[in-house]
């Protein structure tokens, strides 16, 4: 809380010229807003969140604000983290001074954990190991009915922060959380045109393999062996099995006693062999979903994806400048002497020593080629 303002969250979260500039980066982008329903009337839903919780006009400002950077983000954020946000600003409070009252220290814990979640629930999925509304639903729980504190306290004790914003060797809030809800937004729609420079590698495996019979001629196949399993989803896709990190850990062997399974093992492979993601129901035929080089920060760090097919130049197929600017706000390095080994010269001065040893050779090879110093200066 900000003891100054009286604010529960930081500016860089929900402050209003930190909305603005996200909408513009958004409308600059493209991207419309996700959310099924239509964006509410923030300046009514204000006066009636004011009046319904009896918040003063700060607070219920602060709180509007708050739901429209829900609203803003992708992934439906708005329907399913509101609720958890609206809790904050109005349970929260009256519950933390009934805590310390009763000195129920677990309660306080709760409070605290509960407040850091919503700043990553607020700055979108990608820094949170999972869904933070799931995760907040058991905190709020856990706040009411003290039966339920005994598997939720290790989790809020992991969450609360410590001084100057540090959360172990990471940290929960980023330096600029517009740039995460802008690279979801994108993520979601599958684009990465800001990042590749070599888009001609991707269009060329897609035009060779919608020529290649033998590709049509196995999706055929594969889909009459397979006539009686609805395989698309709403959308008219279908899409391969997801692989975690490294692709070691895999899930349950699929049943192939059950259609569903053994369609998807089957599709699993076709992927495989075509570098696909998936395959989109259209007409006068179908279309392959080809696999992208993408890039993506999560909780854990920053992937980048290369497909097979693609014969990687990385000076020329990739924007480092455009993923830098997206990875540095995420980016909490530890500072560098914390990973001197020992016996080794800091970084720091190991670069002052290359930068003075690289001006000795090269007055070394000015010397021995007979460059005068006067001519030096006329140089």
């Amino acid at each position: 809380m900000n003891v100054k303002t009286g604010e529960l969250l930081p500016e860089k979260l929900v402050g209003r010229d930190v909305l603005d500039l996200l909408r513009q980066r958004l409308a600059s982008e493209r991207i419309e807003p996700t959310n099924a329903d239509p964006e509410p009337n923030w300046n009514q839903l204000c006066l009636s969140l004011g009046r319904e919780y009896q918040l003063s006009k700060a607070q219920s400002d602060e709180l509007t604000r708050a739901l429209e950077r829900l609203w803003l983000l992708p992934f439906r954020r708005y329907e399913a983290c509101s609720s958890q946000v609206i809790f904050f600003y109005t349970q929260v409070p009256p519950l933390r001074q009934q805590f310390n009252a009763a000195k129920d220290h677990d309660g306080a814990v709760l409070i605290d954990g509960f407040s850091l979640l919503i700043k990553l629930m607020l700055q979108g999925i990608s820094l949170f190991p999972g869904e933070p509304h799931y995760v907040g639903q058991q905190l709020m729980d856990a706040m009411t009915e003290k039966a339920a504190r005994l598997y939720v306290l290790p989790i809020a004790r992991l969450l609360v922060d410590s001084a100057g914003g540090l959360w172990g060797t990471n940290h929960f809030l980023a330096d600029a959380p517009n740039e995460i809800a802008v690279h979801e937004h994108l993520v979601r729609r599958g684009r990465n045109d800001n990042i590749v420079a070599s888009e001609h590698k991707y269009e060329g495996y897609c035009r060779e393999l919608e020529s290649t019979p033998l590709f049509w001629k196995e999706w055929e196949e594969l889909k009459a062996a397979f006539k009686k399993v609805k395989f698309w989803d709403k959308y008219g896709i279908i899409r391969r099995s997801p692989l975690p990190d490294s692709n070691w850990r895999r899930d349950p062997l699929p049943d192939f006693s059950k259609p569903q399974e053994a369609f998807q093992a089957a599709f699993d492979l076709f992927c495989c062999k075509w570098f696909l993601y998936g395959m989109k129901q259209a007409t006068p035929r179908d279309k392959p979903l080809v696999q992208k080089l993408f890039y993506s920060f999560g909780p854990y760090g920053t992937s980048l994806f290369i497909p097979g097919y693609w014969s990687l130049d990385a000076n020329r197929d990739l924007n480092w400048k455009a993923i830098q600017s997206c990875i540095a706000p995420v980016v909490f390095r530890v500072r560098e002497k914390n990973w001197t080994p020992t016996g080794r010269m800091p970084p720091a001065k190991q670069r002052r020593r290359n930068r003075q040893t690289w001006k000795l050779k090269n007055s070394d090879c000015e010397e021995n080629l007979g460059i005068s110093s006067s001519r030096k200066k006329q140089d």
